[in-house]
């Protein structure tokens, strides 16, 4: 056997990974081992190109390529098994899989054994994930009652409070009451768009137990021959003290006075401008002014003026303190009548 009995340096190779070392079998054509110039150190099986190696990758770093196989026993062996290893050397580490501790095997000079040195500790819980798509059966809590199918579609669940439902199907109602009030079995359904001809007949006593901001008693009054027992009317007071003077429609529902020292023109207007009914009257007083008030119409033509007045299309209050009425008795005819000259 061949002996170096001296350190061998060996220099002056191309790269750091020039061979620089190798060894192998003569029949082989691979070396077994191979030391590059760069110190990297590569075994192989000698019938191909080496297949695991070590070498130097940083500053006190050490790369190794390909599976570390560690014995039983080796110091520094890890086993991570639900039994400790059998014949375990000093220094030998071991992970309990079944309680997440950690041993090493350590002799204090007298004995060896195993001792604890650490422990799997939970870390902080992480965010919670978008929850999944709801698939299979639902289940209540507290109940054993399971959803297995659904009926109509959309994205949105519906729960107990204020739901909105977009165009739902209802069934036939199997409930007999609502908040403990029985439900007929044999009544009109009544919503608020219907008016009152889908209830039953209706007082005027029961109506005015409903209204309540009415006047008056007794009993409704429509517009086609009403008998009205003591009414109270009251119209309002126009006062007027210009010279010129055209009704409105609000005028057929008040006395109109008329002051002035000077002539006072009243002028009723046409249909076509004021629409009043027919038999609507139109009132006139004239007042202590000197000017005396002549009815004529706005347009002649088209609105008649008939009385029995000095002039039949223009007649005039009396005197002071005299009414007039106007009532209109065809689309645009007036008969003006009372205290006229």
């Amino acid at each position: 056997m061949a002996k170096i009995l001296q350190s061998l340096r060996l220099r002056f190779f191309g790269s750091s990974s020039s061979e620089a070392i190798s060894v192998g079998v003569d029949a082989e054509a691979h070396p077994r081992l191979r030391v590059d110039a760069g110190g990297r150190m590569t075994w192989g099986d000698g019938a191909g190109a080496g297949d695991v190696y070590i070498q130097r990758s940083a500053a006190g770093a050490v790369t190794i390529a390909g599976a570390l196989d560690v014995t039983a026993g080796m110091t520094g062996a890890i086993t991570s098994s639900a039994t400790a290893p059998v014949a375990p050397g000093a220094g030998a580490l071991w992970f309990n899989s079944t309680t997440g501790t950690a041993y090493i095997y350590y002799n204090d000079g007298t004995s060896s054994q195993w001792v604890q040195y650490g422990s799997s500790v939970a870390g902080a819980t992480g965010a919670t994930g978008p929850a999944p798509d709801l698939t299979g059966p639902i289940t209540s809590v507290g109940a054993a009652t399971s959803i297995a199918s659904q009926t109509g579609t959309g994205t949105t669940f519906v729960v107990n409070t204020s739901p909105t439902l977009v165009t739902p199907v209802l069934g036939v109602a199997a409930a007999t009451s609502i908040n403990s009030t029985t439900i007929p079995s044999s009544k009109t359904l009544v919503v608020t768009t219907d008016t009152l001809a889908v209830l039953g007949a209706t007082t005027s006593a029961q109506l005015a137990g409903v209204i309540s901001d009415e006047t008056g008693s007794g009993a409704l009054v429509f517009g086609t021959s009403p008998t009205i027992s003591t009414p109270i009317i009251t119209v309002s007071i126009n006062v007027q003290t210009g010279t010129t003077f055209t009704p409105v429609l609000s005028d057929a529902a008040s006395i109109v006075t008329l002051n002035n020292a000077s002539a006072i023109a009243v002028t009723i207007p046409t249909n076509a401008v004021v629409a009043y009914a027919i038999g609507s009257q139109l009132n006139f007083v004239w007042r202590t002014g000197a000017g005396q008030p002549t009815i004529t119409a706005v347009t002649p033509a088209t609105t008649t003026i008939i009385s029995t007045g000095a002039s039949a299309i223009a007649p005039k209050l009396r005197v002071a303190n005299s009414v007039a009425t106007a009532i209109k008795i065809d689309t645009d005819v007036w008969l003006v009548t009372g205290d006229i000259a």
